[in-house]
């Protein structure tokens, strides 16, 4: 992460390499869901797909914005009771299913969040 003043404005500039490395599993599943979410809504016209996409994005999005700022027992609380909440819907619509896509690919990621979650909680 590098920052250079040109004139009054400050520009932030990361390598391919440094943004993977500072890319958080909490943002990573907030993104991947929401993304999961509007695409839903835009091949099936599912709102049900989009809202649930874009509310568990947000609470995995703010995760990561109270990790990053200093409150990180706050975001990986808040990141694993929602990585719990996704994969107990998600892991429900599998079994009845027996679909992979979408439920089982979430219940994957919410289980790895739980697992990383868990794992940075003192």
């Amino acid at each position: 992460y590098q920052r250079r003043v040109h004139g009054d404005t400050k520009v932030a500039s990361f390598t391919h390499q440094q943004f993977l490395h500072e890319m958080d599993p909490n943002l990573f599943v907030g993104l991947t869901v929401g993304l999961g979410g509007t695409m839903g809504y835009l091949k099936k016209k599912s709102i049900a797909s989009l809202i649930a996409g874009l509310s568990f994005s947000g609470l995995f999005v703010y995760a990561y914005l109270l990790t990053s700022s200093g409150s990180s027992q706050n975001g990986h609380f808040v990141g694993l009771v929602s990585a719990a909440s996704l994969t107990s819907m998600m892991g429900l619509r599998f079994f009845k299913s027996g679909k992979f896509m979408p439920a089982g690919l979430l219940s994957v990621l919410g289980l790895l969040s739980i697992a990383y979650n868990c794992s940075q909680l003192q």
